[in-house]
């Protein structure tokens, strides 16, 4: 649901801003040349369009936004963090009519973009400005919801008693979704009179068990063997 949400969210931003830009299209309402002028761009963070995640799904949102509306596409991935700013510059340079930064990560980079370039509209995917910018729109989700529905499954499926769960970096995306992973055992819990134990995070406390690193697969394994 997180994931086709995001899509989602990617169409809908997109379709907005084509809206509100130029003539209304003379093409059939599946796209055509009409819409072309108008560049639907992108930026992936550092884990790239290929990552089975939120780069991924965002993507396919710009995808199908391009396809629906005969649109331009520009794409930027990049390799690294010491990307995002060289990245947002091409965009803007490219003549973008609206840049999707995919992930917190680019926040810096995207505040200052869309700071200096008032009239080009702007989105970024799990992240808010401190202080709103008028052409930057946050892409925010509840992502508790879904992980609450993951921690009761667990906590349903376990023969242990036992459900784990565990973080790339400590920022707010993944916390909020690791308190609705134990909200959700705990909810299960006070269902079924169970007392299933959540390791790898206490939602009381705020803390739990993080890799550091959202791309190292070895992390990830062996985070999930301790």
């Amino acid at each position: 649901m997180k994931k086709y949400v995001r899509g989602t969210a990617i169409v809908g931003v997109l379709t907005l801003a084509v809206a509100a830009c130029g003539s209304k299209p003379t093409e059939s309402s599946s796209g055509g040349s009409a819409n072309k002028d108008f560049k639907a761009c992108m930026v992936s963070d550092s884990g790239g369009f290929d990552d089975k995640s939120f780069n991924q799904t965002s993507y396919k949102g710009l995808q199908d936004a391009v396809k629906a509306k005969g649109l331009t596409e520009v794409k930027a991935e990049s390799k690294s963090d010491n990307d995002y700013p060289t990245n947002m510059t091409a965009m803007v340079n490219a003549k973008c009519n609206v840049i999707v930064a995919v992930g917190f990560k680019l926040e810096d980079a995207t505040d200052k973009s869309a700071t200096a370039n008032p009239n080009i509209k702007f989105a970024i995917v799990d992240s808010a400005p401190a202080k709103p910018i008028a052409n930057l729109k946050p892409l925010l989700f509840n992502t508790a919801q879904a992980a609450f529905q993951a921690g009761y499954l667990a906590a349903g499926m376990t023969k242990s008693g036992k459900v784990g769960t565990f973080g790339g970096i400590k920022i707010p995306p993944v916390t909020i979704y690791m308190d609705g992973f134990a909200e959700g055992v705990r909810y299960y819990n006070n269902q079924k009179g169970k007392n299933v134990q959540v390791l790898g995070w206490d939602d009381a406390k705020q803390t739990g068990l993080f890799t550091n690193d959202f791309e190292d697969k070895a992390k990830g394994q062996n985070s999930a063997r301790t």
